[in-house]
């Protein structure tokens, strides 16, 4: 966490010795995750692995300061720092064997994670009322928070619920690593009062699943922002 706090005040420092731009910006996350078996097809009910029969979405958010680095004409290099909440819901029906028992599960992951991402953006120099901006990139993210609820169900029996917080190792009681990495892309534009509205998405490059279930699966974040933000130094 120091590296992190030191990255952060490296960057406002150069900030104020450069070209640079610096908005804040928030908005909703539309947020599903990939899971994989151990072959690498999409999971399907197998007693045998780490399973999940189908994933669907599950809304989150974001916050975050961003701090834009003229490189040449109308192009930028983008860092910052932020907050962002992921996750997704996961539906899983299996017959255990061999005690042909009825296994129901539903989860709900709802990680937080501490981001900063690495973007070359291109914001084009004009003075026209509406600007077109767009950019892709990088991100690191590190987890920091959030929680898991979970409802199992065995044999039409009584229904057990989990209601914790999220856990960030390599045990197999944890839930995902604790360093996110991944790439996106964003397009969006830019009023002439400075505020800006940007479509993203972003994916996970590398399994997410604690170190003891990567012989079982993988599992990535996906997610789709809806941001609305304003430049506070231009």
């Amino acid at each position: 966490m120091k590296k992190i706090y030191f990255f952060f005040f490296t960057i406002l420092s150069i900030s104020a010795m450069s070209q640079t731009k610096v908005s804040i910006q928030g908005g909703l996350n539309l947020n599903s995750l990939s899971w994989k078996d151990k072959d690498e097809a999409n999971v399907q009910s197998d007693s045998a692995d780490y399973t999940f029969s189908n994933s669907s979405s599950k809304q989150g958010f974001h916050l975050g300061l961003n701090l834009s680095f003229h490189t040449e004409e109308n192009w930028y290099l983008e860092t910052g720092i932020g907050i962002s909440k992921k996750g997704g819901k996961t539906e899983e029906t299996t017959k255990l064997t061999p005690s042909n028992i009825d296994f129901k599960r539903t989860q709900y992951f709802s990680p937080t994670y501490l981001q900063i991402p690495i973007y070359l953006v291109y914001l084009p120099e004009t003075k026209k009322k509406y600007k077109v901006t767009a950019g892709a990139g990088f991100h690191f993210g590190f987890g920091v928070g959030g929680n898991y609820e979970s409802s199992t169900n065995i044999n039409n029996g009584p229904t057990v619920k989990v209601d914790r917080k999220a856990r960030f190792d390599i045990g197999l009681a944890d839930d995902f690593m604790k360093m996110e990495i991944g790439y996106g892309a964003k397009v969006g534009f830019v009023m002439s009062d400075n505020l800006f509205f940007n479509l993203s998405f972003q994916r996970s490059m590398i399994n997410n699943a604690p170190k003891v279930k990567e012989r079982e699966g993988s599992v990535l974040h996906n997610v789709i922002g809806f941001s609305i933000g304003k430049f506070i130094k231009r």
